[in-house]
């Protein structure tokens, strides 16, 4: 017989000599890993259900939208030229066209080391659009004059207003955004 077997039947008799504190035991660790369990499984679902909700919501906003907002009001065109100063100041319009508001924000993420020196700084700038009129989505093109365009995406653009996010900090020269069909 193998030794583990040998070893199993040595525990057995121990437990039948005492099953009720074994029962128990078992009881309470069953207890204690279904616990665990619920409650890994349970935050799991109250953030999918709170990812559901805010779906559903967004789905409403935009048949809200729609329903509002006749085909024949859309137009195809926006755009805005701002002139970034390449240091802290916020950038300055230079035009723009079906353009409500803009909001450009910079998220600064700061190393400092034990004595509070700051080591590394990373900058990453996020420009927020709201359009005039409703735009037929269509292309967003963000161009630069003057400088090289850092990586960007566009976290969301709809007809209504878009996000662009940029993985650095941008020189001094001309940012253009355009919307088109």
């Amino acid at each position: 017989m193998p030794d583990w077997v040998v070893k199993f039947l040595e525990q057995w008799a121990v437990v039948t000599a005492a099953p009720i504190p074994f029962a128990i035991a078992v009881v309470i660790v069953g207890a204690m890993i279904w616990g665990a369990l619920s409650w890994s499984y349970g935050s799991i679902n109250s953030h999918q259900a709170a990812e559901i909700k805010l779906l559903e919501r967004q789905v409403s906003d935009l048949q809200q939208r729609q329903a509002t907002t006749p085909q024949g009001e859309l137009v195809d065109t926006a755009e805005l030229r701002v002139l970034i100063h390449g240091d802290d100041r916020t950038p300055s319009r230079i035009s723009d066209t079906n353009i409500w508001r803009w909001y450009w924000l910079r998220l600064i993420a700061s190393e400092r080391d034990d004595k509070g020196q700051e080591l590394r700084r990373h900058v990453t700038p996020i420009l927020y659009i709201n359009f005039d009129r409703p735009v037929n989505v269509g292309t967003l093109e963000v161009e630069a004059d003057g400088f090289r365009l850092p990586l960007h995406e566009t976290k969301e653009f709809t007809n209504r207003f878009a996000i662009i996010v940029f993985s650095e900090e941008l020189p001094a020269g001309t940012l253009i955004i355009r919307v088109h069909r």
